[in-house]
């Protein structure tokens, strides 16, 4: 177990940081959605869970009992990739706006904003044919953005080269020497002095 943690780290130090934040975003969000996919799949082989994201996600756009279909299973999966791809560049965002300190407070905080409107408000106008009928699903999905939300923001963070989160301008300090003298050392005055008598 000890050698597959060290071969984890020495991937992620090997790994090349993204300076930018759209590629970074995108990349985090699909990287996101792989333990929400994990976790989709065991509670719906248990049954826990009415449906998986790829009938859910398909059901916008085909009827209830076609979202069956391989082919169509497979159109509504890629349409929940690109979903979780686009909320990871709004975690991004919201990172970069807020600062990555608790970046996964932050990230859990928009996956819970995720759930609410693309699970529970969509359904209630109807952007879905599907509809979930039992408690179980609704906390199994709430579940399931809680942990997309927050392997996203580790995803941001650790991808992210350090420009990403440098916001600071970078100001030009010239010192500023104090005037000792109405002229400066380098000038000399060479007019001789008269006397009156």
């Amino acid at each position: 177990m000890f050698q597959t943690a060290k071969f984890f780290i020495n991937l992620a130090q090997k790994t090349p940081r993204i300076k930018d934040s759209v590629v970074l975003g995108l990349l985090s969000g699909l990287i996101g959605t792989i333990p929400m996919d994990i976790i989709d799949s065991v509670f719906w082989m248990f049954g826990k869970h009415e449906m998986l994201y790829g009938h859910l996600a398909g059901s916008m756009i085909f009827r209830p009992i076609r979202t069956n279909r391989k082919e169509n299973f497979l159109i509504g999966h890629v349409m929940h990739l690109l979903t979780g791809s686009g909320l990871g560049y709004l975690i991004t965002g919201f990172l970069k706006i807020t600062g990555k300190d608790h970046h996964l407070i932050k990230g859990s905080f928009i996956g819970m904003l995720g759930w609410m409107t693309l699970y529970e408000f969509g359904q209630r106008v109807k952007w879905f044919t599907l509809k979930a009928h039992k408690s179980s699903t609704f906390y199994t999905a709430f579940l399931m953005n809680l942990v997309y939300g927050m392997t996203t923001a580790q995803a941001v963070v650790s991808l992210a080269h350090p420009s990403v989160f440098n916001n600071k301008k970078i100001e030009q300090n010239t010192p500023i020497q104090p005037v000792s003298n109405f002229y400066t050392d380098s000038q000399t005055i060479d007019t001789p002095v008269e006397y009156s008598i």
